[in-house]
């Protein structure tokens, strides 16, 4: 028993250490290029959609938006071709209610893509659907 505890303390010990193989982070980026960017500020009545557009994504943060004649995709980037297609932005409620389609409907009314909606289980426990 002693031997099994040295034994784990050991392990934890190695994998731990600073020689432990370490990774680089991936760094990514991605443009997505030619959607039509909609813009849903005003209710979704705003007239100020970009066609022809470029989104760039660095390690999953937007760091670029606009028309491509105002966004200079870097070269390392990877490039999704979105032509004839539309980028909605998304929304995030993070304590909502989901109990019918009327519900889905005003969420993407306001622009609301994702809901979570805890739910205590009988047994007391949580869980989200």
């Amino acid at each position: 028993m002693l031997r099994n505890n040295l034994l784990a303390i050991a392990v934890a010990a190695l994998v731990a250490s600073p020689i432990a193989p370490t990774f680089p982070a991936k760094h990514e980026m991605i443009a997505i290029v030619g959607a039509t960017l909609v813009d849903v500020s005003g209710y979704g009545r705003s007239t100020n959609d970009i066609e022809n557009s470029i989104v760039v994504i660095e390690d999953g943060m937007i760091v670029a938006a606009g028309s491509a004649a105002q966004i200079v995709i870097p070269s390392r980037a990877t490039r999704i071709d979105a032509h004839r297609e539309f980028l909605v932005p998304g929304l995030i409620d993070g304590f909502g209610a989901l109990r019918t389609q009327a519900f889905g409907n005003a969420y993407l009314y306001d622009g609301v893509t994702t809901v979570y909606v805890p739910t205590v289980l009988s047994n007391g426990a949580e869980t989200a659907s």
